[in-house]
């Protein structure tokens, strides 16, 4: 079979693998949690305004997170409609993107091989394909950072006369990181490649790289909506956007996510799962002698640890931590798996493999049962989703040790990418309806909708949820910063609804039984979903004699 006809098998297999990873089922959950309501309507509002530079939840400003996730779902629900599909297709098609940059780079530094199996670790690993299905940032700045670390290496690769255009393509790749999710989309590769370059002595040839027009490309990429949105808000947005957003969420507790400083050591490790075993191999196998060598697929290997290493030390002394902070770091690591994986084909089975084929069964068994044993507890799911989870983990173990015995590890291979894409069709069908019902009140933001009378509004009382800002077209309550308001005490609701007439509020199903009680307020029930009631709330008739 000729070169090119390998290379498009090779595409085909790394598209019909995002397909199934990155696209299967995408449009077909509510929006999930507190970020992907809120940052699709944010979307929506700059869609319906036209208006490409002030990000708004409720009509006022919204500046918690830089633009370009939203110029993306705004393309988005532009051609698909304003819903999950919409929110959702820029995560699975920049994760597609990556997944191709990885392959492209993989194959023009060392071999299709190397470039394949590297892209298919990053398709099938857990954490990146769930990422894929997120409307959030991460998945955004993840997908520029990658591309940016990819041109930086072919820059390096490539003889001194024809290496700048891949540094001018690196620069305009971190000015996307940084419209992605702010700063942090230049703090992380320039404390990945000026580690490198330091470690590696390449800090002269980086230097002497042409590096103003990529400063100049850097700038104009970048101040095509800082310079608007600053220009237009001034200190308002300063103030929350870098000092609030950035510093403060830092080197400050004041977000409520806080952890401990190996908190992403084990996210990462369960992010690359299934392939977390030949993640640790490679760690192991690399030697800090083996940096300064001219080999360059030594180098590489070298390139990804500092890759992992610098985010997992930055964000490890933040005070807020979240799992997505990590996201940036599973090209690299897939590059390390996709290293293991390739000595694997080159060199056949021993011992060593064997022991990683092994392991793996393990993992994929005490994974497979702790998340059943999670999901029952947690979520409440029935047991057929369960059991057939355990019986894919079960089945998917055993057979790689069957053929870590008989040493094939073409097989093995094959059969932890069948065994994660069965599982993540599983999940999708029993676990995310489940999951759906507990983390969005959509079912119950339509009966608002349909219930809601003109110029109602909706008000938390002592709880909300942000499914209902997307779901409603954030008919509630904001202030000027674009924070939902809640009612935090009987008096405060009370004010609201003397001023308003009548409101739309939802709350605890434990702290509605005690709302009822009080005399007053007229209350009638709406509906309700899980522990959340949603009721209409008007004065007792004394009060309204008052008024």
């Amino acid at each position: 079979m000729n070169t090119r006809a390998n290379e498009k098998m090779a595409i085909a297999a790394l598209l019909a693998a995002s397909a199934v990873f990155f696209f299967y089922r995408l449009g077909s959950f509510a929006l999930i949690g507190p970020d992907e309501p809120r940052y699709a309507q944010v979307a929506r509002e700059m869609l319906q305004r036209r208006d490409l530079i002030t990000p708004t939840i409720g009509g006022h400003l919204w500046a918690e997170k830089p633009v370009l996730s939203y110029w993306l779902m705004m393309l988005s629900m532009s051609l698909v409609g304003v819903n999950e599909w919409g929110a959702r297709l820029p995560s699975a098609f920049l994760a597609m993107l990556t997944a191709l940059a990885v392959y492209a780079t993989g194959r023009r530094l060392i071999s299709r091989r190397f470039g394949f199996l590297s892209a298919l670790v990053l398709i099938t690993s857990v954490m990146f394909a769930g990422f894929a299905h997120a409307a959030s940032t991460d998945m955004p700045l993840s997908a520029t950072m990658a591309w940016g670390m990819c041109s930086f290496l072919l820059f390096e690769r490539e003889p001194p006369a024809r290496a700048s255009g891949w540094m001018l393509l690196a620069s305009a790749c971190f000015a996307l990181a940084v419209l992605a999710k702010g700063l942090v989309g230049i703090v992380l590769p320039a404390g990945i490649i000026g580690t490198y370059g330091l470690l590696t002595g390449q800090w002269r040839r980086i230097r002497d790289a042409q590096l103003f027009p990529g400063v100049v490309v850097f700038l104009a990429i970048a101040s095509s909506w800082y310079g608007p949105v600053i220009a237009k808000h001034g200190r308002t947005f300063i103030d929350e956007f870098f000092i609030s957003h950035h510093f403060q969420r830092f080197i400050t507790p004041k977000f409520h996510h806080p952890g401990p400083p190996y908190y992403f050591l084990p996210v990462i490790l369960l992010g690359l799962f299934p392939w977390t075993a030949f993640l640790v191999s490679a760690m192991a196998r690399s030697r800090w002698s083996d940096l300064r060598k001219g080999d360059f697929r030594d180098r590489l290997r070298w390139f990804s640890i500092i890759w992992i290493l610098v985010p997992l030390v930055f964000f490890s002394l933040s005070q807020s931590k979240l799992p997505g902070y990590i996201l940036p770091v599973l090209p690299a690591g897939a590059f390390l798996v996709g290293d293991e994986l390739d000595r694997l084909f080159a060199t056949g089975m021993d011992r060593r493999w064997t022991i990683l084929l092994y392991a793996t069964s393990a993992l994929v068994i005490a994974v497979g049962a702790s998340g059943v044993l999670y999901a029952r507890r947690a979520l409440s799911v029935s047991d057929g989703g369960g059991i057939m989870i355990l019986g894919v983990a079960m089945v998917t173990g055993i057979a790689l040790l069957y053929f870590g015995w008989k040493q094939q590890f073409r097989w093995a291979i094959a059969v932890i990418v069948l065994g994660s894409a069965v599982a993540l069709v599983i999940v999708m069908r029993s676990y995310l309806p489940v999951i759906e019902s507990k983390e969005s009140l959509r079912s119950l933001a339509q009966i608002a909708l349909r219930e809601m009378k003109p110029g109602e509004r909706i008000i938390g009382y002592y709880a909300f949820h942000h499914s209902l800002t997307f779901y409603t077209n954030a008919r509630s309550f904001y202030d000027e910063k674009g924070n939902v308001i809640v009612a935090r005490s009987p008096e405060e609701l009370q004010d609201w609804v003397r001023r308003e007439g009548s409101v739309l509020c939802v709350t605890r199903d434990d702290i509605f039984e005690d709302l009822v009680k009080d005399v007053r307020f007229r209350i009638q029930p709406l509906g309700r979903q899980r522990r959340m009631v949603l009721m209409r709330i008007r004065l007792a008739l004394e009060e309204e004699k008052r008024r």
